[in-house]
């Protein structure tokens, strides 16, 4: 039995791209009733913002297997099957190691990792040309479970 999918156009700097989006219904905030396919068409709505905010930066990508209140998983190296206009930046840690993390440079990038269950985006505040001089401060607020902002 064939898997469920479908396609959306996605503008982008060289045209559009048509992007499969697999398991469509799947709903990924059980409480909401919100689904893969209601994330990947919000960000075609703001690819462009989405982009100018994030874009050239080297990105990780926190995943999760099922649902938002499932298992979860952080995507640093590019995937295997990472589109060719997907780009990488190699990166190198105070620790000395290095790999290639992703950079999404055009809003089709950020639904391709909306494809892949990502929910959440990590930008590093360095543009990918310049990893080791950050040019912004960005403050990561993240309550630990049973806290909230109240």
């Amino acid at each position: 039995m064939a898997s469920e999918q479908t396609t959306l156009t996605v503008p982008g700097p060289h045209g559009e791209r048509e992007m499969r989006i697999s398991s469509p219904s799947r709903v990924m905030w059980p409480e909401l009733g919100l689904t893969k396919l209601d994330l990947a068409k919000y960000m075609v709505d703001v690819g462009e913002a989405f982009i100018a905010a994030n874009g050239d930066r080297p990105v990780a990508l926190q995943r999760y297997s099922d649902t938002i209140d499932g298992e979860q998983f952080f995507s640093k190296n590019p995937p295997r099957g990472t589109p060719e206009f997907v780009r990488s930046v190699k990166v190198v840690f105070p620790s000395a190691r290095s790999h290639p993390m992703l950079v999404l440079d055009e809003p089709a990038a950020a639904v391709w990792a909306v494809q892949m269950n990502t929910v959440v985006f990590h930008p590093w505040p360095s543009r990918a040309g310049n990893t080791d001089n950050p040019e912004q401060l960005r403050i990561d607020l993240d309550p630990q479970p049973g806290t909230d902002f109240d």
